[in-house]
């Protein structure tokens, strides 16, 4: 059965996520180039955090199925935090260190929004959308597997 631990790291990674696409959101605005890209990966952020937030509350409540669901829900968090740090890292200033547990607007390095920067950085950012979405697809299923098992 899943501890508190392992619940609280779970939905922390999802509201680090939620961090995360609400500081994209907000900054996006000006940059029209950017505009489109960063609202499709701010949105695959939003709702793969609210899939990994629902996986967290089943592990608070012990419906995590034996060993193998606690540790299944793990893997699951730690390739979102691990893609999540990509993102960020991607998006940050060179100078500026990353806070594992917060996200804040001045890491991110506004001018990589500009068109030419951009053409550069969107193939990469949207290599980790696409992952984000994985996870996002293992997550739910992951959920869906817990709830039938443990009823």
């Amino acid at each position: 059965m899943a501890g508190i631990g392992e619940a609280s790291a779970i939905i922390g990674v999802a509201q680090l996520g939620f961090s995360l696409a609400k500081t994209l959101n907000t900054l996006i605005g000006d940059y029209k180039d950017a505009r489109q890209t960063l609202t499709r990966i701010g949105a695959e952020i939003e709702s793969t955090s609210l899939a990994m937030e629902r996986l967290g509350d089943l592990a608070k409540k012990g419906r995590l199925y034996g060993d193998k669901g606690v540790l299944e829900a793990a893997g699951l968090a730690s390739r979102y935090s691990d893609a999540i740090v990509e993102i960020r890292t991607m998006l940050k200033k060179k100078n500026k260190p990353i806070d594992p547990n917060l996200v804040s607007s001045d890491e991110i390095e506004l001018s990589c929004f500009q068109k030419i920067q951009f053409a550069f950085l969107r193939p990469r950012l949207e290599i980790s959308q696409l992952e984000v979405s994985r996870i996002k697809a293992d997550l739910t299923l992951t959920y869906l597997s817990m709830i039938a098992l443990t009823g």
